[in-house]
């Protein structure tokens, strides 16, 4: 009997990096390498910070990391291997790598200047007099005006390709810096409220598909965090997920250390500054001075340096950071946003195995690759299966475990989203997939085996063995302890696993015959 094709849904999307960072160590070193690296990927903005002491990731910072379901888990920080299999269990990433230190104290993480190969393409930088990139040429000595520009508005370096990209972009806002009094010259020229601009940090933020939040007051308005400390730059990093999809793409948020906050030679810059973004992209007049490493009493009496007559001002020192509160999200849902890159593709999967070609995504060129996912969405023919599947979701739903869904792709880079669909790394010019779903025997064989595929320098890779999952002969029934005698008796352990969606609908399955 021919069965009908399964139909295959695919959209493309950044890569979702989550840096982990501990509190110790080298801080400037561990932000700097972050910064440089966000600057050079598509969705690079969007990529959050986690804090961990190694050992474990505490409760809000955990529940962050499971909502934002991270591709790739960069950590300048030794994890243990407990924290490495919960990481792997609950999360199941492609990579999780330890970034290793440079002669110059940086650590190496790798891009191929993706940010300067989306220029040439977009549109968004041609549209009437509207918007202009502004492009900083910072030759200052002073550490502390390298930081600001570099982690609040974003400086291209002289890297390869910097010139040929940003030459062809046409509506160009060059500025040079070299001390504190041109920086000040600068920041009053970008407040003038006749000028419309773009920084290339904010521009990396654009078309990427995010799950939307709930609504909070306190992200309505412009935000000034101020302190020196990971937290408070965590807090000022990951505070972009937390604004409301359609500003995601705005200026809503600037950085000061204290030395920069209290210099009398930026501070009426400054100002200016906050009191034009004060009244910018609906952020209505008001104006947060948030820190979570000053007193109150400090933050107020900074925070009344540099605001204006007119905006209304909130200071608040927290002891912990907020953390974004993800609405439901599934890959695929309608208008799941409104800046997503490119349409669902649609595709045919004739019989158990086929070979298809997905559409890179047309914002990016140029010399860079393995920097975009593709997901997909699987679905069948409920007439395939007779009255099995009733009151089923009717697309597959694959658990969290890389040896199944790496099979499935032929051993390329692989992952299952928190939505349980498989998802794959793609190259620079399109990618050809070869897609098998999986068979009953080699399904349960590699939950069964903990059969896993990691790629070379996955902290992974060297963990011994250790099964999930257990089986055991009856013996004429004398050593069945039933189901739950599967995982050492450990109800939690049983739960967390035959609660996802694959094993809920195994098991309606089994009941139904």
């Amino acid at each position: 009997m021919d069965l009908n094709p399964y139909s295959v849904s695919a959209r493309n999307r950044p890569l979702r990096v989550v840096f982990l960072m501990s509190e110790k160590g080298d801080k400037d070193n561990q932000i700097d390498s972050l910064v440089d690296y966000c600057l050079y990927v598509w969705g690079g903005r969007l990529n959050p910070i986690i804090i961990t002491d190694g050992k474990d990731i505490a409760g809000d910072w955990w529940d962050f990391l499971q909502k934002y379901d991270p591709d790739v888990v960069l950590t300048f920080v030794d994890l243990t291997e407990k924290l490495i299999r919960k990481i792997d269990h609950f999360i199941c990433p492609m990579f999780i790598q330890k970034l290793d230190g440079r002669d110059d104290g940086r650590y190496v993480v790798k891009h191929e200047c993706v940010g300067f190969q989306m220029l040439p393409n977009d549109a968004y930088l041609h549209w009437g007099r509207r918007y202009e990139l502004v492009v900083f040429e910072d030759t200052s000595k002073d550490k502390e005006i390298n930081r600001f520009l570099s982690r609040n508005f974003g400086v291209y370096n002289n890297l390869a390709h910097t010139e040929d990209a940003l030459s062809q972009v046409t509506k160009k806002y060059p500025c040079k810096v070299d001390s504190e009094e041109t920086l000040a010259n600068v920041l009053q020229q970008l407040s003038k409220r006749e000028n419309f601009h773009t920084y290339p940090m904010e521009y990396l933020g654009k078309w990427t598909p995010m799950p939307d939040v709930q609504h909070e007051d306190r992200t309505d308005c412009f935000a000034v965090i101020v302190g020196d400390s990971i937290q408070d730059f965590a807090h000022y990093w990951n505070r972009q997920l937390a604004v409301t999809d359609y500003k995601r793409t705005s200026f809503n948020q600037l950085w000061l250390s204290k030395k920069v906050a209290k210099n009398p030679k930026l501070q009426e810059a400054l100002k200016a500054l906050i009191d034009k973004e004060a009244n910018w992209d609906g952020h209505s007049n008001t104006v947060r001075f948030e820190s979570l490493s000053l007193k109150q009493v400090e933050l107020e009496k900074i925070a009344k340096e540099l605001i204006g007559l007119h905006a209304h001002l909130v200071c608040e020192a927290m002891d912990k950071p907020r953390m974004p509160f993800f609405n439901d999200f599934r890959e695929f849902q309608e208008g799941d946003s409104s800046f997503a890159l490119e349409k669902t593709q649609q595709f045919s999967l004739n019989g158990q195995k086929d070979i298809f070609t997905i559409t890179p995504p047309q914002n990016i060129k140029g010399y860079h690759q393995d920097d975009w996912v593709v997901d997909l969405k699987i679905g069948y023919q409920p007439q395939n299966y007779g009255n099995n599947v009733i009151n089923c979701e009717q697309w597959w739903k694959i658990p969290r475990h890389l040896g199944v869904v790496s099979r499935m792709f032929n051993n390329r880079s692989a992952r299952v989203t928190k939505s349980r669909f498989p998802a794959c790394l793609c190259s620079k010019n399109g990618c050809t997939i070869q897609l098998e779903l999986p068979k009953e025997y080699w399904l349960f064989s590699n939950l069964i085996c903990d059969e896993k595929h990691y790629s070379y320098g996955d902290l992974r890779k060297d963990l011994k063995n250790k099964n999930d999952y257990g089986v055991e002969t009856s013996q004429q029934g004398r050593n069945l302890r039933g189901l739950f005698g599967l995982f050492n008796d450990n109800f939690s352990e049983a739960e967390n696993i035959l609660s996802e969606p694959f094993w809920v609908d195994v098991l309606n399955k089994f009941c139904k015959e």
